[in-house]
C-alpha cells in the first residue's frame, strides 16, 4: 500500500503485518482504524472488529467497553486461577459488569477505581504469583493485567 514502509512489516506498529491489514480492510498506516481506543492488533487478539468502533452495538466504544476483557478472562484455562476456576473467573466477570455499568452511567472515575481494585488482584508474578493474586499462571496474569491497564488508560485513569 502506498505510504507503508517496505522495510517494516508493521508500518503502524499495531501488531498486524501490513499485508494482513490490507487483507482485513484495516489501514496499515493507522494503528486504530476505527478510532475506538483499541489498536487493530489488540482488536484482532481480543475478538472485536477493528473496523467497527462498537463491535457489540451496546453504545460503548470498544476501547471503553469491558466485553473484550471479559472474553479474555473467560478464555483462560481453569488451571490459571488460584481456585482452579471454581469462583474467581465468575467474580472477575461480575466485577467487570459493575465497571460497564459505571461507564454507561458516566462515572468513569469510579469505573477506574473498580478496575484498579481488580488489577491489585493480579499484580504479582515477579518471581511467582503473590498470595492474594487471583490468576496464578504468570503468563495469563500478565496478559489480563495488560488488558486491564489498557482499559484503565482508555477511561482516563
Amino acid at each position: 500500500m502506498r505510504g507503508t514502509n517496505p522495510l517494516d512489516a508493521d508500518s503502524d506498529d499495531d501488531g498486524l503485518n501490513d499485508g494482513d491489514e490490507v487483507g482485513r480492510g484495516t489501514n496499515p498506516l493507522d494503528a486504530d482504524s476505527d478510532d475506538d481506543g483499541l489498536n487493530d492488533g489488540t482488536e484482532v487478539q481480543v475478538g472485536t472488529n477493528p473496523l467497527d468502533p462498537d463491535s457489540d452495538d451496546d453504545g460503548i466504544p470498544d476501547g471503553r467497553d469491558v466485553e473484550w476483557l471479559q472474553q479474555a478472562v473467560r478464555s483462560l484455562p481453569r488451571s490459571a486461577w488460584r481456585d482452579r476456576g471454581l469462583l474467581l473467573p465468575r467474580e472477575t466477570v461480575e466485577e467487570l459488569d459493575e465497571v460497564e455499568f459505571l461507564v454507561r452511567t458516566h462515572f468513569d472515575h469510579l469505573a477506574v477505581l473498580e478496575l484498579k481494585v481488580l488489577r491489585h488482584r493480579m499484580d504479582g508474578c515477579g518471581q511467582r504469583p503473590q498470595l492474594d493474586d487471583w490468576i496464578v499462571d504468570c503468563s495469563a496474569q500478565l496478559q489480563i493485567r495488560s488488558l486491564v491497564d489498557l482499559l484503565i488508560t482508555n477511561l482516563g485513569g
